[in-house]
C-alpha cells in the first residue's frame, strides 16, 4: 500500500515551499505530491499480483507461440527484456492466445491532460505497437486505459479527442478484459485512505498554531 508518511518529510527547497512561503507545508504537499505518483506504481502492481502474467521465465513462450490458451498481461518489469524494449515502454500488454492478439495499453489515474502531453502520450503508443508489430506475428492495437472512468466517452474527453473509441478503455473494461475484479483492487486502493487522511490532519493541525487560533 502507499502511504503519505513513507515520502514525508518531501522537499523542503521545492515549489511548494516558494508557492505557500512555508518550508513545513512545502514539505508536507511534496510529500503527497509523490505518493500520488507513487500510486501509478502501486496499481500496476496490484495488476500483476492478480492477473494471468508473462515473466521472464514464460517470455520465450510469447514470442515462439507456444502458450496455453488465455489472456495474459505482460506488466512493465517484463518489457525491460531486451526484445520489449522500444522506446517508452508502457504500463502494460495484454495478450490474447485466441484472438492472436497483444493490445498494448497505458493506464491513468487521473483525468486531467493536456493536448500536447496527450498527443505525445499516444505517438509514444503508435510506435511502440508499430515495433511490437514487426517483433512478432500478433495483431497489435493499443488503448489508453483511465482507471476510474465512467464510460469511453469520458475516456476520450479526458485525452482530448486524441484517441477512438477503440482506443478507449475504462478500467472495468481492462479488468473484465484481462479477468481480474475491478472492485477488488479498488477496494484494495481503499484500505490505505484512511491512514493517509489521519496523516494528513495530523500535520495540519501541527501547522495550525502557526497560523491560525481560536
Amino acid at each position: 500500500m502507499v502511504y503519505i508518511q513513507e515520502s514525508f518529510p518531501g522537499r523542503e527547497d521545492g515549489s511548494y515551499t516558494i508557492l505557500f512561503g512555508d518550508e513545513k507545508i512545502g514539505s508536507l504537499i511534496s510529500a503527497i505530491h509523490a505518493t500520488s505518483i507513487r500510486m501509478g506504481s502501486e496499481l500496476e502492481r496490484l495488476i500483476t499480483e492478480l492477473a494471468n502474467t508473462i515473466d521472464d521465465r514464460n517470455l520465450d513462450a510469447f514470442f515462439n507461440k507456444t502458450l496455453q490458451p488465455g489472456v495474459y498481461v505482460i506488466p512493465k518489469k517484463t518489457m525491460r527484456d531486451k526484445r520489449l524494449r522500444f522506446d517508452q515502454q508502457p504500463d502494460a500488454i495484454v495478450v490474447n492466445v485466441t484472438q492472436n492478439s497483444c493490445k498494448i495499453i497505458e493506464i491513468k489515474l487521473g483525468d486531467a491532460f493536456d493536448t500536447k502531453k496527450a498527443a505525445g502520450e499516444v505517438e509514444n503508443l503508435k510506435r511502440y505497437a508499430d515495433k511490437l508489430n514487426r517483433a512478432t506475428t500478433y495483431r497489435v492495437s493499443y488503448a489508453i486505459c483511465m482507471w476510474y472512468a465512467k464510460d469511453k466517452a469520458a475516456v476520450i474527453y479526458g485525452f482530448k479527442g486524441t484517441i477512438s473509441p477503440a482506443e478507449a478503455l475504462t478500467g472495468a473494461e481492462f479488468c473484465q478484459m484481462v479477468g481480474i475484479a475491478y472492485n477488488a483492487i479498488n477496494d484494495r486502493i481503499a484500505q490505505n485512505q484512511a491512514a493517509n487522511r489521519q496523516f494528513l490532519f495530523q500535520k495540519v493541525h501541527e501547522l495550525r498554531g502557526k497560523y491560525f487560533w481560536d
